[in-house]
């Protein structure tokens, strides 16, 4: 995904989550050019997610170029960002608290790769949001981080090794 797939993703998604949510009914996008790298997404001053495993899988990383799309919202891009490491699967877990959130709740996103450029978008929406690879996901995960809304993102191409023994108790 790039920052715009993000963003229609992101607004896709709150519309299931909260359909009275209008945050993102209002947007502005513009155009920075190209990048023909297309491998990094600023979340936060000096610092970036890798991404464009699709190009990297297919070959084409350096054939075809992506449009660099800046999306502009009413929603503030306050939250702060830190990357926690699961010792266990060796994954990133991005961990956002919210300066001004939208929802005083704690979100889980269970996902793959694709969460990463998600990050900022509901990151900023939440008091507190966890994002981490499904492979980091435990059954304990839930009872640790007691969030109110839990959110799994996948890829039709993962769907075999999602196996996320959800646990409510």
């Amino acid at each position: 995904w790039n920052t715009y797939g993000a963003f229609i993703g992101a607004r896709e998604i709150m519309k299931k989550v909260d359909p009275k949510f209008s945050g993102y009914d209002n947007y502005k996008t513009s155009s920075n050019g190209f990048d023909v790298k297309g491998t990094k997404i600023t979340l936060a001053e000096n610092y970036t997610i890798a991404t464009g495993d699709l190009k990297r899988l297919l070959n084409l990383r350096s054939s075809i170029p992506d449009q660099n799309v800046d999306v502009k919202t009413n929603i503030n891009m306050d939250s702060t960002i830190e990357t926690v490491v699961d010792e266990e699967s060796q994954s990133n877990v991005y961990v956002t608290t919210a300066k001004a959130p939208v929802y005083e709740k704690t979100l889980l996103l269970i996902g793959d790769s694709y969460r990463d450029s998600i990050v900022p978008l509901l990151g900023n929406l939440y008091k507190k949001a966890y994002f981490m690879h499904q492979d980091a996901y435990t059954p304990e995960t839930i009872k640790k981080l007691k969030p109110e809304v839990i959110i799994i993102e996948t890829l039709e191409r993962r769907s075999n090794t999602l196996d996320l023994r959800l646990n409510f108790d």
